[in-house]
């Protein structure tokens, strides 16, 4: 080959290289400077994890110190979306299998994080039993991007005495998601009570570990870590002992009224509040029937929770602050303060009761009469409180008036929400007058309508809270102090952030002698002859003022049950609002549950101080 020739292919061929040479050069130029972010971000993304740290929920204690709800470290089922790749299908199915789910639980776990946490945990399966993580262990080969994790489960151990107090946990919504910074689609989120009113502080913050995993998605190496920060702690106005044995009294109590074949209709359900009448914390508050809180943390929440929506008894509805019902006699003192202090009667009048009252042209009869028991006859204020006169509280509402009634009882804390600390809110109630039926009803007011607000019937509704806090307020002579459950929140360091001071709430102001005789008639209930409470209350050693309320419901059932007293009459304590659903006579149901209630809070034996 001439040199010539020789020399040309030379050429041609180094400028093949030179190109081949360049093109090599200008993708590495590519690969590193252009797009170099984005490779070495997939290559941590293959490498690094950044495993979030869930921080423990804040400890709630009662007033006491007892503890209401903590923390314990149980085993966690994470899934890494980013690193199941091409396998995802096979480790689903593998996962599901192991841990007896079905698929959909997975997938739908998966598809709330993947996007936006893809090299991050998904918290699948919580509190995992350590014979399901031995297992998932021996086969992490098969199960690349599971993770097995220890976090903090709530626990409490109060169990449903405390329920609806507490309330429960369940995963974030999207509502959560938009209204809480920094929360992710498999955090526990605080539904109802004081985990949810106080979540903000009961939170903590998250913490983080930088590690390095291998092809698993095992971590191998810890790179960096931020502790998380536990959530802030509460100090409860709850006795837990008291709560105690007002759930179990309550429970018992319904529990003994339905083994009675007598009865025309089966009872509902129930509640009992304790208030302290000179702060308005709440010592006791116990809505039956309850439910576990403890079982939505465990692997069955799904099925529990349908299984509570579905039981007809509704567990889940909060009677102590939710429920609102016609108070029946119970409201009376109500109409009397109203009576006494527009002047239309005097304490020591005296009512000839016939046990039939006309009231707009229409007769009202007294329960006397509907069961056949001869009227009361001559009566003053305090006697028709001790007998429960109907016809007498009929004439003196009527005297009153509606508008009298309707401002006495607002004044005494009913017909508001007073703002519990608590979540869902409370139910405000109704206390009906002319406006009202207007507005709701488009109707006209009538006399006969008075007459019924006047024995706590008709449109009138208060809550069991509300029923308590209205005999708080006539024991400390018409101020309603403003309920509470969280004494303090206290900080991680021990810091108090917030420490609860008594508020009051309104205030009724009337005479001397109008207090002087509604609590000689509450007295009376409890402790004279003719008391319709005495039976309940026979030797109880502490004096209790209280009223019975047996209100009507329609249909064929029995009455609304209910009791509500302060303690000791002479010097008050405590209030109490008993209600049983259905119950019957306030004084042979209410009562003597009302009564073992008492004796938990003095420390009596029950059996010894109550029949």
């Amino acid at each position: 080959m001439p040199d010539a020739e020789r020399e040309r292919r030379a050429r041609q061929s180094g400028l093949v290289i030179l190109a081949v040479l360049a093109l090599l050069a200008g993708r590495l130029w590519q690969l590193q400077i252009v797009h170099g972010s984005h490779y070495a971000e997939l290559a941590d993304g293959n490498r690094l994890r950044r495993l979030s740290i869930a921080a423990p929920r804040g400890v709630i204690r009662d007033v006491h110190g007892r503890i209401l709800a903590d923390n314990r470290l149980a085993f966690t089922v994470a899934i890494v979306p980013g690193g199941l790749q091409e396998q995802r299908q096979q480790v689903v199915e593998r996962l599901a299998a192991i841990m007896h789910a079905g698929r959909d639980a997975i997938e739908e776990a998966l598809a709330g994080g993947q996007r936006s946490y893809p090299y991050e945990p998904l918290r699948v399966f919580r509190d995992v039993p350590p014979e399901v993580a031995v297992a998932l262990e021996e086969r992490r080969i098969d199960l690349p991007g599971v993770v097995l994790e220890q976090e903090p489960v709530r626990r409490y151990p109060a169990g449903v005495s405390v329920a609806h107090v507490l309330g429960y946990l369940q995963l974030a919504t999207a509502e959560d998601l938009a209204s809480y910074s920094g929360y992710r689609p498999d955090d526990l989120v605080g539904r109802t009570g004081i985990e949810r009113a106080y979540e903000p502080y009961l939170r903590g913050e998250r913490g983080f570990q930088q590690v390095e995993v291998n092809a698993l998605s095992r971590p191998i190496r810890v790179l960096g870590s931020v502790p998380p920060v536990p959530g802030h702690d509460l100090v409860l106005t709850i006795d837990l002992d008291l709560q105690r044995a007002a759930a179990r009294i309550l429970e018992e109590q319904i529990q003994f009224l339905e083994s009675d074949p007598g009865r025309r209709s089966p009872p509902g359900g129930g509640a009992a509040v304790v208030l302290d009448v000179k702060t308005g914390a709440v010592r006791a508050l116990v809505s039956y029937p309850g439910y576990d809180p403890n079982r939505f943390l465990s692997g069955e929440r799904g099925a529990y929770f349908a299984a509570l929506e579905q039981d007809s008894r509704r567990p889940l509805f909060n009677r102590a602050i939710r429920g609102a019902y016609a108070p029946g006699s119970a409201f009376k003192p109500v109409t009397l303060l109203a009576a006494l202090e527009q002047g239309v009667t005097r304490p020591d009048e005296t009512y000839v009761a016939t046990g039939v009252a006309e009231i707009g042209g229409r007769l009202f009869r007294d329960w006397t009469v509907a069961r056949g028991l001869p009227p009361a006859g001559p009566v003053d204020a305090v006697a028709a409180l001790e007998r429960s006169v109907n016809d007498y509280f009929y004439v003196m509402g009527t005297r009153a008036g509606i508008q009298a009634i309707a401002e006495t009882a607002r004044a005494l804390g009913l017909g508001r929400p007073a703002g519990l600390d608590i979540h869902p809110p409370e139910a405000a109630g109704i206390i009906p007058d002319p406006a009202w039926k207007r507005a709701h009803r488009r109707e006209l007011w009538y006399p006969g309508d008075t007459a019924n607000v006047s024995i706590g019937q008709g449109d009138l509704q208060v809550s069991p809270l509300q029923m308590a806090m209205l005999y708080a307020g006539l024991a400390n002579r018409g101020t309603v102090y403003a309920p509470y459950l969280v004494q303090a929140v206290i900080a991680p360091d021990g810091t108090p952030v917030f420490e609860r001071k008594p508020r009051v709430l309104t205030a009724l102001e009337a005479s001397a002698a109008s207090w002087d005789t509604v609590h000689r008639g509450l007295l009376a209930v409890v402790s004279g002859s003719r008391g319709t409470a005495r039976q309940a209350f026979a030797g109880f050693p502490i004096p209790v003022a209280g009223k019975t309320g047996s209100a009507q419901v329609g249909g064929d059932r029995e009455t609304h049950a209910w009791f509500a007293a302060y303690a000791p009459a002479d010097e008050p304590e405590v209030a109490v609002a008993v209600l049983i659903e259905n119950g019957g006579g306030g004084g042979s149901a209410a009562a003597p549950a009302a009564c073992r209630v008492l004796a938990a809070y003095f420390g009596l034996d029950e059996s010894g101080a109550c029949p």
